[in-house]
């Protein structure tokens, strides 16, 4: 009788420290997955800012050459003349097109490839523009388009846009544009990346709610 007594207490011994081992291992799991989730959505959140911070650092480019312009009374080739000669990158351009008549047509601040004396461009292909009441105050927004074709470039590429106003070089009028800063795409994928320990397969998408249209004007903090 004490034989089975002694086999009942060890077996109750064995079960209850299978338990309480079973029971730190769940636990200790549980936590492990509770810091890893942690960590990446801390990791999100500042690549978002990282990100934030960057749309509004290219948008105050945009609005320092649209806010120039727009106090200057300058022509087209002017506000053209003078952004080219701000550039210090050669991956980016301008785009200034005339809006008020439906054209979209109008100036590059970089030639085409194949003649580097035409510095015209065209957007009339592409979907057009909002109404420029859409568009967000200089200093204010971020106006961003969707990826689409450069004209002038063939490549992937996304604007940041404000409204302009130019003095027509034949009426002295002044017409409404819209200024384009042109990034490629290409330069975000660069510069938006998860570390790579532990997020080598992780990518980033910057996603607009808006799907009837490719151009975007957001708030100081996109989505």
């Amino acid at each position: 009788m004490r034989k089975l007594w002694i086999i009942v207490v060890n077996v109750l011994l064995t079960l209850s420290i299978m338990v309480l081992v079973v029971s730190h291992t769940n636990h200790e799991k549980q936590q492990q997955i509770a810091a890893r989730i942690e960590a990446f959505e801390s990791m999100t959140v500042a690549v978002e800012q990282v990100a934030v911070h960057y749309l509004e650092g290219e948008q105050q480019v945009c609005d320092v050459w649209a806010k120039y312009i727009n106090n200057s009374d300058m022509t087209m080739e002017e506000a053209a003349d003078f952004i080219r000669k701000s550039h210090v990158t050669t991956t980016s351009s301008a785009h200034l097109l005339y809006i008020d008549d439906g054209s979209y047509q109008g100036l590059s601040t970089r030639a085409h490839q194949d003649d580097p004396d035409d510095y015209t461009v065209s957007y009339r292909k592409i979907s057009p523009f909002p109404l420029s009441s859409q568009l967000g105050e200089i200093g204010e927004s971020v106006n961003i388009t969707r990826a689409y074709t450069n004209p002038l470039t063939g490549k992937q590429s996304l604007a940041f846009c404000d409204r302009i106003f130019l003095r027509d070089a034949q009426t002295g009028q002044k017409r409404e544009g819209i200024l384009l800063r042109t990034v490629p795409v290409s330069e975000f994928s660069e510069k938006w990346a998860f570390p790579r320990e532990g997020y080598d397969k992780a990518e980033i998408s910057l996603v607009s709610k808006i799907h009837h249209n490719p151009w975007h004007a957001g708030q100081r903090r996109p989505v």
